[in-house]
């Protein structure tokens, strides 16, 4: 017959009371674990997904602008230049790029240094009293390709705001000034920029 020692006995009854102790935690934590499982599952789903939607973004973005840039090689530009306007054209979501290439490509043939005879000058042919506005004390760099880009676009935005998704007004206004808003006759300029954003839809896959 063995005789426990009453230490041996608490010394043994402690054993078992922690081994308890780390059987019920575990079992808690499996309880909690199950219990939160879904959500964590849904978290990770959710960051994998959002890390897709940024990849497959950035890919869209390095496709849109190579896709540009071969529109450009064509042009008398240099490689900066068109570097330039492929990141700044893209890098804003008011006005289509299709629209955007479609009005330089009209104004001005892309030639950066191009000047009409009113006074409109660079890519999207800025006059004077838009690039004071627009521009403000970078007016007198308008003939840069990303000045000239980011002033036009904003007065496309504005004009955009007023008559909505008439690009026929736009056109209008952009070519003629507000008084000539609803002037037909340049209705000629107006299908010759749209039928451009058409074809330059098509070749950049940018609406």
């Amino acid at each position: 017959m063995t005789v426990l020692m009453k230490s041996d006995h608490l010394r043994i009854v402690r054993q078992l009371k922690r081994r308890a102790l780390l059987v019920h935690l575990c079992g808690v934590l499996l309880v909690v674990g199950l219990f939160f499982y879904p959500y964590f599952m849904k978290v990770e789903n959710d960051l994998i997904r959002e890390a897709y939607g940024v990849v497959k973004l950035r890919i869209g973005e390095m496709d849109a602008k190579i896709r540009i840039l071969e529109v450009l090689r064509a042009k008398t530009l240099t490689i900066r230049q068109g570097l330039d306007i492929a990141d700044t054209v893209l890098s804003q979501r008011d006005i289509p790029v299709s629209m955007v290439l479609a009005i330089m490509d009209v104004e001005s043939s892309f030639d950066s240094n191009a000047i009409s005879p009113k006074g409109a000058r660079g890519l999207l042919q800025a006059m004077p009293l838009t690039s004071r506005i627009y521009a403000g004390e970078f007016s007198k760099n308008i003939h840069d390709p990303v000045i000239n880009i980011r002033t036009c676009v904003r007065y496309l935005v504005d004009l955009k705001r007023i008559y909505g998704e008439d690009w026929a007004k736009i056109l209008r206004t952009y070519n003629g000034g507000p008084p000539n808003v609803n002037n037909k006759a340049l209705d000629g300029y107006v299908r010759m920029v749209l039928a451009r954003a058409k074809a330059y839809e098509v070749k950049v896959g940018q609406n």
